[in-house]
């Protein structure tokens, strides 16, 4: 017999007892209640009652009776039951917690979670021992009241990127219990609920404090000793010049190859030193694009008419090809020659004797692509991953004569980000390899007009329609920062008086980021303005109008600006 079956036939034999023992009672009580009215209440005897009415009653009630306490057992049963699991669920929801707990607090990196505000929730025991903090201090604060104000806008913004589902990864300062900068690099994703809305972020966050100190010490290091090589350099290069024009006197042809030899060398040495500084003034963010229309084709047939003599040495043919006629984009050409002579050069390098290099050139929507193939040794997918890293010198190419510095391809990789463009490596070892390089087009200027009056900013972009500028719109100073960090644009125009935040502090904020530092500005306002902390933000060289401004005025405004800004801009990378 199963035990199920068993389960069945007991409660049922439970249930027969209950009716049968509440029936005898029943019936009892119909007697009962049958004498006590025939004895006590003389007129109901002329009603000549029967007896079996009584006992049917009695019958009646027992049965009910006993299902009643049927199920009166059963809820009992069941709330035991109940409550023995809520007690097991409790248990084991603290005992998983206590766990998670655990697991965090033993976790090498820092971990939190941040509301839709980006106040802290809930962090791990990291955050004590890299910050200093107490947690319980930090619950319900703010993550940006930790970061250090140079770096609290770009917080901003990939915060708004991850509430909006993204995954950034970002360096940022942030303030130690004790005033010093730590360097953190985080990781963010989105925390989502049970219908996939997101309501929170999480993020990981690791100390490379040390490896910051590390690297700024090595690029202060690289850019002093190369500035103080360049005078020697500089010296050597003239007096070998004198010799090998014989000046001092004549030479015979050993020794003549000698002094190429060494003036090769110092001219090797000297390239070396000028990509040293110039990766050293991309880190500290000072490199300047001499920025102006350019044609991409006249640029890439400059570089091959230029390095023809030497393909030609080994028996290399370049080629170029233009599937259409691309338009000219902004660009610093020395800077496009730099890099497309870096690609060009290397693939003549590695390409064997009787090769072939294809240079090569599209347009392709709103971006110019154009591209270097060879069909020399390639480079394997490990060396892919880090060929645009620095000082990487790649396995198997010992043989194609000397090594570089393992500069080139890192420069090349940096001047096109300056350019806001992307550079890429397509690779099989044996089969050649192909470096695409990917710029924007040219774009009219981008204005953003900041002011919390909605008919001024739609008078203001119906004045400027005509001009064809790319403009966006922010109501308050806040969305003013987090766009202008977003966008860079080429000018903005900034109302003073605003909620949230008002032009004076949008300023300093701009004022503080490398990225937005040079940004060219125009203030308008109807109220008086404090002139010193004008001068202080914009050194006297923006100009500030008065509303209400006549158009003409602001018209030219802006074109002056623009104009002005076109032949030489300041762009820093990131």
């Amino acid at each position: 017999m199963t035990k199920k079956l068993k389960t069945i036939l007991n409660s049922r034999y439970y249930l027969g007892h209950l009716v049968l023992e509440n029936m005898v009672v029943g019936s009892f009580m119909g007697a009962l209640v049958g004498l006590t009215l025939k004895g006590y209440l003389k007129y109901l005897a002329n009603l000549n009652l029967d007896w079996v009415i009584f006992l049917l009653v009695g019958l009646m009630i027992g049965v009910f009776s006993g299902f009643a306490r049927q199920s009166q057992r059963k809820f009992k049963v069941y709330g035991r039951e109940l409550t023995d699991t809520l007690r097991k669920s409790e248990k084991k929801l603290i005992t998983t917690e206590e766990r998670y707990k655990k697991l965090l607090d033993q976790a090498n990196d820092m971990i939190f979670l941040l509301d839709e505000k980006s106040r802290f929730v809930e962090m791990n025991g990291k955050f004590e021992d890299i910050l200093g903090y107490k947690r319980e201090d930090w619950i319900g604060r703010l993550l940006y009241d930790l970061i250090s104000s140079n770096d609290r806008d770009e917080a901003i913004k990939y915060c708004w990127e991850t509430l909006k589902g993204g995954t950034p990864r970002f360096d940022l300062r942030v303030v130690h219990s004790k005033g010093r900068i730590v360097y953190l690099a985080l990781a963010n994703s989105p925390v989502m609920d049970s219908s996939g809305n997101i309501i929170g972020i999480m993020g990981i966050a690791r100390d490379i404090s040390e490896s910051k100190k590390i690297e700024e010490l090595q690029n202060k290091f690289v850019s002093h000793v190369s500035h103080e090589l360049r005078t020697p350099l500089t010296a050597m290069r003239e007096f070998m010049s004198l010799l090998i024009d014989e000046i001092p006197g004549k030479l015979n042809e050993e020794q003549s190859e000698y002094c190429r030899r060494v003036s090769s060398n110092i001219d090797r040495l000297t390239r070396i030193i000028e990509n040293l500084l110039l990766i050293s003034s991309v880190d500290e963010g000072k490199i300047f694009l001499e920025k102006q229309l350019v044609d991409i084709k006249d640029l890439i047939n400059q570089v091959c008419g230029t390095l023809k003599i030497t393909a030609e040495k080994k028996k290399i043919r370049i080629k170029t090809v233009s599937k259409d006629n691309p338009p000219r984009i902004y660009a610093d050409s020395d800077r496009i020659v730099q890099v497309l002579t870096n690609l060009v050069y290397n693939s003549i390098k590695f390409t064997p004797e009787g090769g072939e290099i294809i240079v090569g050139i599209r347009d392709s929507g709103d971006k110019i692509i154009f591209w270097v193939k060879d069909n020399g040794v390639g480079i394997s997918p490990e060396d892919q991953e880090r060929i645009f890293d620095r000082f990487q010198q790649i396995r198997g190419r010992q043989s194609f004569g000397r090594p570089g510095s393992g500069l080139g391809l890192a420069i090349s990789r940096d001047i096109v980000s300056l350019h806001r463009g992307e550079i890429w490596v397509e690779s099989q070892v044996g089969e050649g390899s192909t470096f695409t390089i990917s710029l924007p087009k040219a774009l009219a200027p981008r204005v953003l007009l900041v002011d919390d009056d909605p008919d001024l900013v739609d008078m203001y972009k119906e004045v400027l329609a005509p001009l064809q500028y790319r403009i966006s719109t922010a109501s308050n100073g806040e969305e003013a920062v987090v766009k202008a960090f977003e966008e860079i644009p080429d000018l903005i125009i900034l109302d003073i008086i605003m909620p949230k935040m008002n032009g004076y502090e949008v300023l300093g904020r701009l004022k503080q980021n490398k990225r937005t530092c040079n940004i060219p500005v125009i203030i308008l306002t109807g109220y008086g303005l404090d002139q010193d902390r004008l001068d202080y933000y914009l050194k006297g060289s923006m100009p500030a109008l008065r509303k209400p401004v006549m158009m003409n005025e602001f018209i030219a405004a802006v074109t002056n600006v623009l104009e002005k800004d076109k032949t030489s801009t300041p762009v820093y990378p990131g």
